[in-house]
């Protein structure tokens, strides 16, 4: 495959309020986190985490491409705040952009999404380069129900 000048962020969290230990749940003897960053390992990825666990297995892991970013403060307690209707991972996004250069694509994908392929952000992130008009891209799955 072709070197492509991009950036994978993504967040991993300690606490997940609807499905308690989320993000840490075995599925076939790892972590659920672990099956997307190990099929990224080799790309130029950043972790964003709150999570003394997920640190302490990252370790244990032969992953090698990892950055990790400290989840700040104001995202925690925003995270944290019942009376706030919105979630900090665009503001995370946002912050960690000033972090790079404009000429570099950045993908953000989540850990819940552990079977994504690291062939499918290529062709994402290929079809994005095609067409001088875009700025983003998103997938979707079209879902026809009656």
């Amino acid at each position: 495959m072709v070197k492509i000048n991009m950036k994978i962020f993504t967040i991993i969290k300690e606490e997940s309020k609807r499905i308690p230990d989320k993000n840490f749940k075995d599925l076939n003897g790892n972590p659920l986190w672990w099956h997307l960053l190990s099929e990224l390992d080799g790309l130029d990825i950043t972790v964003n985490t709150d999570s003394q666990k997920f640190l302490n297995q990252l370790k244990k892991s032969n992953l090698k491409s990892i950055k990790v970013i400290k989840r700040e403060k104001k995202h925690i307690d925003w995270e944290n705040d019942e009376n706030i209707d919105s979630s900090p991972v665009e503001d995370m996004l946002f912050d960690f952009c000033k972090t790079i250069d404009r000429s570099e694509i950045v993908v953000l994908t989540h850990v819940t999404s552990p079977f994504l392929k690291k062939k499918t952000i290529y062709d994402a992130v290929y079809m994005l380069q095609k067409d001088q008009n875009a700025k983003s891209i998103h997938s979707i799955l079209k879902i026809q129900d009656f």
